[in-house]
């Protein structure tokens, strides 16, 4: 939607052009709609710094991003909100580095920021170390106890495909838990020693042997290449903050969380000294007997050796470091204090004023940048982004790539596709296979290939149109696809680049079916090949129109090719597609696959992930697929199992199907990270319309205090939110499942395939409760009740025992976001009206339909907004949706029983008004007071409370006041615009002429309205109109004979001339013939019999 100067034609040869006929190539930089900021700092020092910022600086710049540039804004510390710096798989250090670079790769402006202080921080064992290095570092361990201890937590893996030793969890190793601490001490210290020699000796790199030393700090500012990141020019997405306490007093017990002290307190300058003292005292526990082992190995002293040699050089270490920072960075972008010990540490009483002013350089600092990005962006993309149907598109190319990087080889099936496209059939061609049979990849993969596959019939390709329906807004629903669609046909023909294509959200589904076949046989003959993919035709919201595909083209020009994908035996599309005059050939059937095809797509992934899998486990996963068919979504599965076998793994729990495979999946994401936390973060992903950004999500679970009693039952945060690392966790575990769209400016996660949806919706929000909490805490959060007040808790039993407390009511800020409607005069907030429109219009909403209702039809910001964002087709709908829930309601109160009949005023006067208010959303003001005014008397205005009509009073006093005068400063003075009710009504709706004909039909008074469509209205006892039914009639015969089928209602309407009849669908089909219409029925020994023959 929007205005029409944002859809001007793009030029010939630009980028916008390119994109727009479809190529999935060379696709411009994604458009970013965040900034994500990776915060890295060491684990004890901070903390007085980070609560800071996450109370008082992140939800300023969170305000800012979003009010100045509609940006999200997120950061990802992996420190904060955590008790504990182990994880029993060791995968701390991998999961940082990973968040690093998608912070990097997903940022629109800075993307990382350090914190250092006076500690190097801790050094951790590495997760995996290659056999090679492996035998050179023991081969300079002395100690035969000291190797055995690395050869009980190191096991070799051989399914690498170069062989390298494996960090066993800690959970794993018997008394793991209780030896931990000590035993990674030990090998620590030794392994640290040996890569040491072993550098010295030349035997290993100096960048080998400084990995098996350095922190995850300075892994996290030098391993993932930010400092050479900025080295090659960029110097607008990092900042450093370093703070140097002064005096520090170091026998106080607070000191070694600022410095990196020994068990006696001592500082780095004299370990170096006693580190050989220490060794010569204590060498002698390197040549111990085994039988002496427990003795002398785990004393005391010998561990106090170890750590000192851990702690060895840290000081060294921390001041290279931060030099290192200050060359590569601009001193603009760097900020230095110093500050006065405090036995307290650093605490907001003793260090107000450092930690106002670090506060305030943090925030001008990430603003300044935040400004120089926006300003720098690249101008050429603006004419892509700024462009509905091109970003519409784009979004569909850049699925295409995501599908493609995952996709199941499937050549069989293509060569059929291609047969098809190099062809000469002007018929549509049909592929359709069961969930999960890998339709979709094999449509990503036409759209790619196509090109090349008519390149050698010296043929060349004009466009590509793909679209995978269900992935966005405008591919959800029939209506919005044949508007993009045709807006990007028309880009394409050029015949018609300079219409207005917002004209088309208020086209009629049968108007929209015949521009639609018009652009395709405008296509010019003499041009290259137009490519139309559609996918997953089941994906459409249900219809009539939608699955009896009577907008699919049945016959194509030359040079026009018409793929369509869908399952076989939901809503009946199949069946449609096989009534229409298709030739059996242009139908695919894409199966499952064979055991001998299933390996070689396994062999084939295992080469390109450099794995293998031992023979044992080889013929246990034979064992698993002998006599199956193979869908691919199952082998994706099973290899997402099995590349995490390492060649000491057994192989003794391969599932048997799909839904096992989930059940597995996602028991074990609740083992490893909490059920409940995991339950209810999955099931706001699942829940939220068109998928959450993650920023969204970590808002969500912090107003959430079921999720956060179940994630702080034993401790009390600093500030009463979700810790960043669990969501990372989670996601982690199952980003291969996982697709980011955008979704109104935000790029928002969603489960990437069908059967995902299926089974995530089936196990999160099954239980009617459990989805209202879910669809409430979203409905709370996207209206942004918790953004600027506290939000009360109760406190677990465990807090309260540890806190003494005699109260279990607390109160805490969230933090969260913001959601205004609007941002400025004319700028609304599209992601919160798109979503919340969709909440309070669902099942599980249906209980507050009153409160929700007036929210949405009584609100002129919100109204209007929703008309700016959204076509009347989806308005109608959720409106017509809530009005229904309102007629469940069988008692009444006299309140909300006078206010149904307002919503439904309302909701017929934009009915009436639709076609000019969605022209005009910004005149909505004035086309509602136009017509309503006669219900309240200006003259002698009265409290809306005390009125006849309260809700329809308050919503024109909003018109009157300063909301609405914002949005129409100009209204009528008088009622100048018919009000619904009668035939008016009728004639208001039907512009074209129509027949009127008076009916009766199951005691019910109806009106029939025929033109270009048939449509029912049921006469009220009230005196009010309400649609029953409505179609349009594109196949109608010129004799006048026509059909309707009316799908929910079970009946059809059968009419010729002026003789028209409801009789039950149950049994019954119709029948075209070349003279006549036949109503038949299906009898069950095969014959029919004819209800109704009409005769021309």
């Amino acid at each position: 939607m929007g205005d029409s100067s944002k859809n001007a034609a793009p030029e010939e040869g630009s980028l916008q052009l390119s994109v727009t006929k479809g190529s999935v190539s060379n696709l411009p930089q994604e458009r970013k709609n965040v900034i994500k900021i990776f915060l890295s700092s060491t684990f004890t020092d901070m903390k007085a710094e980070r609560n800071m910022l996450m109370s008082a600086i992140f939800p300023r710049l969170k305000k800012y991003c979003q009010e100045n540039y509609k940006l999200e804004f997120q950061v990802v510390d992996m420190r904060w909100g955590v008790q504990d710096q182990a994880s029993d798989d060791h995968s701390t250090s991998e999961l940082c580095m990973r968040e690093v670079l998608n912070c990097q790769r997903e940022s629109a402006g800075p993307n990382f920021v350090c914190l250092l202080g006076d500690r190097y921080g801790t050094t951790y064992l590495k997760r995996y170390i290659s056999e090679e290095h492996w035998t050179i570092l023991l081969s300079r361990i002395r100690s035969t106890e000291v190797k055995q201890l690395l050869e009980v937590w190191y096991k070799l893996d051989t399914n690498s495909a170069s062989p390298q030793r494996v960090l066993q969890p800690i959970s794993s190793v018997e008394n793991g838990s209780a030896q931990w601490e000590k035993s990674s001490t030990i090998m620590h210290s030794a392994l640290r020693d040996a890569a040491a020699q072993a550098k010295n000796d030349g035997e290993l790199s100096k960048e080998i042997a400084q990995s098996l030393i350095c922190s995850v700090t300075e892994e996290e500012i030098t391993c993932t290449k930010v400092l050479s990141h900025i080295e090659a020019g960029d110097k607008t997405k990092c900042l450093a903050f370093f703070r140097h306490i002064n005096d520090i007093n170091l026998q106080h017990e607070r000191a070694r969380k600022y410095l990196d002290l020994d068990d006696s307190n001592e500082r780095d300058s004299t370990k170096q000294a006693i580190r050989f003292g220490e060794k010569a005292k204590y060498s002698h526990a390197l040549q111990l007997d085994p039988s002496k082992y427990q003795s002398a190995f785990m004393s005391p002293a010998f561990l106090h050796y170890s750590k000192l040699c851990s702690l060895v050089g840290s000081d060294e270490l921390l001041s290279k470091l931060k030099e290192k920072v200050k060359e590569a960075l601009p001193p603009d972008n760097i900020r230095e204090y110093e500050v006065s010990w405090s036995d307290a540490g650093i605490n907001t009483e003793a260090h107000k004023e450092y930690l106002k002013n670090f506060g305030e350089d943090f925030y001008e600092q990430v603003r300044r940048l935040i400004d120089s990005a926006v300003k720098n962006q690249d101008e050429s993309l603006k004419e892509v982004f700024e462009n509905d149907v091109t970003r519409e598109v784009l979004s569909h190319s850049r699925q295409a790539l995501d599908k493609l990087s995952k996709v199941v080889p499937r050549s069989d099936i293509l060569d059929q596709v291609k047969t098809y496209v190099i062809g000469d059939s002007n018929y549509p061609l049909v592929v359709h296979g069961h969930s999960g049979c890998g339709k979709t990849s094999i449509m990503a993969s036409v759209a790619k290939e196509a090109r090349e596959w008519l390149k050698a019939e010296k043929r060349n390709v004009e466009a590509v149109v793909l679209r995978f329906l269900g992935t966005t807004p405008s591919s959800s629903d029939i209506e919005h696809l044949l508007q993009s669609v045709i807006a990007q046909l028309r880009m394409i023909n050029s015949s018609s680049c300079s219409a207005d294509f917002s004209k088309l959200s208020s086209e009629p589904l049968k108007s929209l079916i015949e521009q639609f076949r018009g652009e395709i046989t405008a296509y010019a003959e003499d041009w290259g090949t137009l490519i139309i993919v559609i996918d997953s035709v089941d994906q459409l919201r249900e219809s009539d129109a939608a699955f009896s595909l009577s907008w699919l083209p049945l016959t194509l020009p030359k040079n026009v090719k018409f793929i369509i994908s869908t399952l076989p035996d939901i809503y009946g599309i199949l069946k449609s597609a096989q009534s229409l005059d298709v030739p059996k050939d242009n139908f695919v059937e894409v199966k499952a696959l064979d055991e001998e095809s299933a390996w070689t797509i396994i062999d084939k992934w295992l080469e390109l992930y450099k794995r293998k899998i031992s023979n044992d486990q080889r013929q246990a996963l034979s064992l698993a697929f002998k006599g199956k068919s193979l869908p691919p979504l199952y082998i994706k599965l099973v290899f997402d199992i099995l590349i995490k076998w390492k060649s000491y793994s057994q192989a003794d729990s391969i599932p048997t199907d799909v839904t096992a495979c989930m059940d597995q999946l996602f028991t074990n994401l609740e083992n490893a990270h909490g059920k409940r936390q995991v339950q209810l973060a999955l099931a706001y992903l699942t829940c939220c319309p068109g998928g959450i950004s993650e920023s969204e999500l970590e808002d969500t679970l912090s107003i959430d205090d079921e999720f956060l009693s179940a994630v702080y039952q034993y401790h009390i945060p600093p500030v009463r939110r979700i810790p960043p690392d669990l969501w990372v966790r989670i996601k982690n575990d199952i980003r291969e499942y996982l697709v980011e769209k955008e979704s109104h400016g935000v790029a928002a996660l969603f489960w990437y395939h069908r059967q995902f949806i299926e089974y995530a919706t089936r196990r999160y929000t099954r239980e009617e409760e459990s989805t209202q909490h879910s669809v409430k805490t979203l409905c709370d959060y996207f209206n942004g009740r918790w953004s600027d007040s506290a939000k009360p808790f109760t406190y677990t039993t465990q807090q309260m025992e540890k806190l003494k407390l005699s109260n279990s009511s607390g109160e805490g800020f969230r933090y969260v976001a913001s959601q205004p409607t609007k941002y400025g005069q004319h700028q609304f907030n599209s992601r919160k009206i798109s979503v919340l429109s969709q909440l309070w219009s669902s099942s599980a909403m249906r209980s507050q339909v009153y409160r929700n209702s007036a929210a949405y039809i009584m609100d002129i910001e919100f109204l209007t907004g929703k008309f700016l964002v959204d076509s009347w087709i989806s308005i109608d709908r959720e409106l017509s949706s809530m009005r229904e829930f309102m007629k469940e309601q069988t008692a009444l109160g006299g309140d909300q029983e006078r206010y149904r009949i307002e919503y439904s005023y309302v909701h017929e006067v934009l009915k009436m008004y639709s076609g000019l208010i969605a022209r005009a959303p910004l005149a909505l003001s004035a086309q509602l007071f136009a017509c309503l005014q006669d219900k309240y008397n200006l003259s002698q205005p009265i409290p809306p409370s005390e009125s006849d009509l309260p809700n329809i009073a308050w919503f024109l006093t909003q018109l009157l006041g300063t909301r609405g005068v914002e949005l129409s400063p100009l209204l009528p003075v008088s009622k100048i615009l018919a009000s619904p009710g009668g035939m008016q009504l009728v004639s208001r709706l039907h512009s074209s002429p129509c027949k009127i004909l008076p009916l009766r039909y199951q005691d019910k008074s109806l009106v029939a309205i025929l033109s270009d469509e048939l449509v029912l209205y049921v006469l009220e006892n009230n005196g009010s109109i309400s649609e029953l039914y409505s179609i349009s009639l594109p196949c109608a015969p010129e004799n006048g004979t026509f059909v309707s089928f009316g799908s929910e209602e079970n009946y059809i309407f059968v009419g010729h001339k002026e003789r028209f009849s409801l009789v039950s669908l149950e049994n019954k089909r119709i029948e075209f013939h070349s003279d006549k219409l036949v109503l038949v029925s299906l009898l069950k020994d095969g014959f029919r019999q004819i209800i109704v023959d009409f005769v021309n």
